[in-house]
């Protein structure tokens, strides 16, 4: 096991105590040549400003992360190929840490491309019945930049904790999609990370009986 989990809780033993816990892992990629996504990213999306809409315009109609799943356009690619391997590694040992019960993963992917005084908006990737983990792989070199996650100050509810998780290139993260989180104004001239959504079965299924008319970004998750 390379990674390990860092755990929150709190519990106050009576019927209408606090009853709160969230798992967060981390990991690291030892294969650290990310080329081939790099010059996706560029040519694809940096060369045509499509990763400006994902950060200036508040219609989620016109942004670029949910039109594509990176798993999908690069599914031939060795370093993609090695990095689902990666996950899904990291994801039996999360899962065995915390004493849980692995499940059948269906994965969907994006880039998050920020250049020089750029940042990411707070925000979670789901928060209902279907939603499960998320996670974020650091691609380029960064000094400085960090991702920040809200955890509840149970004790003030106007306010809250801040989780801070440094940027390093191979190293990646899993969380649950409920946490809120988000990075401020970048200084390096060029941030790119893989962002992704890991569902199960009963979300996609819940999608396509549901919601299968729909444009929707799980329309686009494949299993892992």
């Amino acid at each position: 096991m390379t990674g390990y989990a860092q755990n929150w809780n709190v519990k106050i033993d009576n019927d209408f105590g606090v009853d709160f816990k969230c798992h967060m892992w981390y990991d690291e990629i030892k294969n650290k040549d990310f080329s081939s996504i790099i010059d996706y990213a560029h040519t694809n999306i940096i060369s045509k400003n499509l990763h400006l809409t994902d950060t200036i315009l508040s219609s989620r109609e016109d942004m670029h992360w949910i039109k594509y799943n990176l798993f999908v356009e690069l599914k031939d690619d060795p370093t993609t190929k090695n990095i689902i391997k990666n996950i899904k590694r990291a994801y039996k040992d999360f899962v065995k840490e915390i004493e849980g019960e692995e499940k059948e993963l269906y994965i969907n992917g994006w880039l998050n491309i920020l250049t020089k005084n750029m940042d990411l908006k707070r925000h979670c990737h789901g928060n209902h019945e279907n939603s499960y983990l998320s996670g974020n792989l650091t691609l380029t070199d960064c000094q400085t930049s960090v991702t920040k996650f809200i955890l509840p100050n149970w004790d003030n509810p106007t306010r809250f904790h801040t989780h801070l998780v440094k940027s390093k290139k191979g190293h990646f993260n899993l969380f649950p999609q409920w946490q809120y989180h988000w990075v401020e104004p970048i200084d390096e001239e060029l941030r790119i990370t893989l962002g992704f959504d890991l569902h199960l079965k009963d979300a996609v299924d819940y999608y396509w009986q549901n919601n299968g008319d729909k444009d929707l970004p799980l329309s686009r998750a494949v299993k892992i």
